[in-house]
């Protein structure tokens, strides 16, 4: 078997002493260690796209291009490649022929100036207390510095630089600014960096500066702003695994044994398709393996799963140590295993044996070693890379943490390893792991013991049983609430057969000719809101049966483990919140007959305010109007039309509006009466436009207006008498009982020139209560004003009763009023 060893050879310093992944420039300052070495620090150095960007902006300005800029900005957080960049261009341009040499290796033309001075400041180990002492110093003119005052000129930068080219490298200026603490010492270092900025920016000066910035100081950041500055953020660069790549390997080495790499490649592929991964023949498919090979071959001879994982949870980690965090773990990785493997695979970074992954997620790293070493001890086969693979997929937030099925597969799976192998030991591990969790197809690993682990194997049992359906119709009745219309659910209560409007939804679609035979089944068949979903089956799609089984299996389970209480009650929370997104996407459509044969769906939501306001839209006065005309009309002659029977011919004609209002039907007489359509007939009382029906009667009789003739009788309206009112001003109450009557901030009215408001009394004599609501409403003008009322009540009321009385009228005509009087009789105690 060939080994990756064989094929690309890791480099001298990842055998020996292994990579930090830290760059420190302070060596390069002293010629220390690889840092201080032009030659080799550029030969394990990729060039990037942002160099190559870097070195385009370059060319304009040494050629005084109009516009071309002279101030280079490297950001991005800790580890993230800055000081790398400005190293490597430090050493190309002080060191012109290994630069273009190393340039040329890499495809790329560029002539570096022979005659360019390099200035390398690395702020935070020089520690100056102005920051240009260092930089005339390096340019051999200390005898400027006797001329600064305050802080140097453009003209004191100018005759420093003198005709050369001068290109300038500030690393970790912000850490050195920082520690300054003298407000003189950092408005004088301020200064002095806009002034050397501002020459840089210009396009016909001869230096140039590039800086390294996290962006924490804002006033660095914006003196730095103030100029035509080029900013590269190295945050998530394209090339990162190739820059990975490039200082662990000699990957030169891969273009000469391209073949032997892609006959193991070839392997892997075979094994993905055996397990699932790459199952059919589509075009979709072969396009996604042959995209899968190259990335195969690129990431070589790291998996690409395990490059992508990596990248994504260093770059989430608040330690933030990316490209360098990767190069410290992956050396030691290299190291173990490149005489062992033909590919390293994300499996192969156990955390048990790699503790720089606890940097990420300390707490979560001591659990999956817990579990490792308690699988191993129970021999629990593939538990090892099993878990890690999790482990290392669960690290940080976010849609992509966790690891799905796949993703285990490329994790673990291996020409010689058995993928049913692979797929027994991870339900093995479901069951038994402590920490391992499984939600939503995707498997995580926590800190907390994992009793779900349990309730998830009960749930698989429940899913399928009826009590899964009973959970679901209670969920659905609990969720649905019509006032004075009751919710079932036909699978589990069945057809309610009580003469009253209920609303009953069905977990399963049910047809036509199966609707018809259900409802022709019934005596009051248009009493029944029937709503089928919007599929096939309720349970058996979205897995809304899983989320209820959970549901049912973390309340059996509640009882036996109290100190989980909280977490049970989350999950619960959880399936409960699922159940119910999931149902608003079920359903669903109303049936709305539209004949004994046909009906129209209507289109519903799952919410009890939306299907009120979809059943009055539906079942509307109007519609139940038409229906009262319709049964008045095809009446024999001489037949008479009861309430009663309209009553009954709504409760079973399904092409009928349905009563959601038992209300609606003297509603809609008292509607039709207005409008002169029909007239109640109650033994010799008529009920004719300008009547209201207060209360209704089965035995009341509705005909046409002109079936009744007209006749005297009735109650009547008492007589209206004409008399004058004399206006507040002239108010003859004693001075003190009008204060008295008065609000304290109520303002007396003058009223409009005239002095008088003319006023008629109007009155309703003999009259029972709702007689005398209804004559109010037809007979007195809402809109008119009214001054004096005196309302006569005759009952046997409880004291309790009169105050509550008195209590509402204050309440809604507080402001109105200015007296009250009372007379009652009150019985002896």
């Amino acid at each position: 078997m060939a080994i990756i060893g064989d094929l690309v050879r890791p480099r001298e310093e990842v055998l020996t002493v292994g990579i930090e992944g830290r760059v420190d420039v302070y060596k390069a300052l002293r010629k220390e260690g690889i840092e201080g070495d032009s030659k080799k620090f550029l030969d394990v150095t990729f060039l990037t796209k942002p160099l190559k960007e870097v070195f385009d902006e370059l060319a304009d300005k040494l050629n005084n291009k109009k516009g071309s800029k002279g101030v280079y900005i490297f950001s991005g957080g800790f580890g993230s490649g800055k000081s790398h960049h400005i190293l490597a261009l430090f050493h190309a341009l002080s060191s012109p022929e290994i630069g273009e040499n190393w340039l040329n290796f890499h495809n790329y033309s560029f002539t570096i100036p022979t005659d360019a001075k390099s200035v390398l400041i690395q702020a935070l180990s020089m520690d100056p207390d102005y920051l240009w002492v260092p930089i005339f110093e390096e340019l051999e003119r200390k005898d400027i510095l006797a001329k600064v005052k305050r802080f140097p000129t453009h003209e004191h930068i100018k005759e420093a630089i003198g005709d050369k080219t001068v290109v300038i490298f500030l690393d970790e200026i912000e850490s050195w600014f920082n520690s300054l603490n003298d407000e003189k010492l950092e408005d004088r270092n301020l200064n002095f960096l806009q002034n050397l900025l501002e020459i840089a920016a210009d396009s016909d000066s001869n230096l140039i500066v590039f800086i390294s910035l996290l962006e924490k100081i804002e006033e660095i950041k914006g003196r730095i702003n103030r100029q035509n500055s080029y900013w590269c953020n190295l945050y998530g660069i394209e090339d990162r695994d190739r820059v990975v790549l490039y200082r662990l390997f000699h990957l030169e080495d891969k273009e000469r044994n391209e073949n032997a790499i892609q006959e193991i490649i070839g392997k892997y592929i075979s094994a993905y398709k055996q397990s699932g991964i790459f199952k059919d023949q589509s075009v979709e498919t072969r396009k996604r393996i042959e995209d899968f090979k190259n990335r195969l071959f690129n990431s070589y001879p790291f998996h690409p799963q395990l490059m992508e994982t990596l990248f994504e949870k260093y770059g989430a980690s608040t330690t933030y140590q990316r490209t360098r965090g990767i190069l410290y773990l992956l050396s030691t990785v290299v190291r173990d295993f490149y005489d062992k493997k033909d590919l390293i695979l994300l499996s192969d970074i156990n955390p048990a044996v790699y503790d720089e992954l606890s940097k990420l997620e300390s707490e979560l790293s001591e659990k999956v070693i817990e579990d490792i070493r308690k699988m191993e001890s129970i021999k629990v086969e593939h538990a090892t890379p099993l878990l890690t693979t999790v482990f290392i997929k669960s690290i940080g937030f976010g849609p992509t943490r966790g690891a799905s099925k796949e993703d285990i597969l490329f994790g673990v799976l291996a020409p010689a390893v058995n993928v049913n192998e692979i797929d027994a030991s991870l339900t093995e591990l479901s069951n038994s792991a402590p920490h391992l969790w499984l939600a939503e197809g995707k498997y995580f690993i926590r800190p907390e013991v994992n009793v779900l682990v349990l309730i998830e194997n009960e749930a698989r049992m429940l899913k399928d049983k009826n009590n899964v359906a009973e959970k679901i119709a209670e969920i659905i009745r609990d969720e649905i609430k019509i006032e004075k219309i009751p919710v079932y659910c036909f699978d589990t209560d069945g057809m309610d057969t009580k003469n009253q409007t209920k609303i009953i939804f069905s977990l399963k679609e049910i047809e036509k000719d199966n609707l018809k035979k259900i409802f022709e089944e019934q005596t009051f068949q248009n009493r029944i809101i029937f709503i089928n979903p919007n599929c096939k089956d309720v349970l058996r799609s979205n897995g809304i049966n899983m989320n209820v089984a959970r549901v049912l299996a973390i309340d059996e389970m509640k009882p036996q483990f109290e100190s989980y209480k909280e977490k049970l009650e989350h999950q619960r929370s959880l399936n409960m919140s699922e159940i119910k997104k999931k149902l608003k996407e079920k359903y669903g459509k109303m049936i709305r007959w539209q004949n004994s044969n046909d009906f129209m769906p209507v289109s519903v939501d799952f919410d009890s305010g939306k299907i009120q306001k979809k059943l009055e839209e539906e079942f509307d006065i109007s519609s139940f109007k038409e229906k009262i005309l319709f049964l008045v009309d095809k009446r024999e002659e001489g037949e008479t039309l009861s309430v009663g029977e309209i009553r009954n011919q709504f409760y079973r004609t399904r092409s009928f509006p349905v009563i959601i209002d038992e209300d609606i039907f003297r509603k809609t007489l008292n509607a039709l009466i207005n409008d002169g359509k029909i007239v109640v007939v109650s033994g010799s009382d008529v009920f004719r436009k300008g009547r209201i029906l207060a209360f209704l009667r089965d035995d009341y009789v509705v005909m046409k207006p002109e079936e009744v003739p007209e006749e005297a009788g009735g109650i009547e309206v008492g007589e209206r008498v004409g008399i004058r009112m004399r206006v507040p001003r002239e108010e003859t109450l004693p001075e003190e009982e009008k204060k008295e009557a008065l609000r304290e901030d109520e303002v007396e009215t003058t009223p409009p020139e005239g002095g008088e408001i003319e006023y008629e009394t109007f009155k309703i004599e003999e009259s029972s209560p709702w007689s005398l609501q209804g004559l109010l409403g037809s007979t007195l003008d809402e809109s008119v004003d009214v001054d004096e009322v005196s309302v006569t009540m005759k009952g046997r009321l409880k004291g309790k009763d009169v105050k509550g009385i008195v209590d509402n009228i204050l309440e809604e005509h507080e402001d109105n009023l200015r007296t009250m009087k009372l007379d009652s009789k009150v019985r002896k105690k």
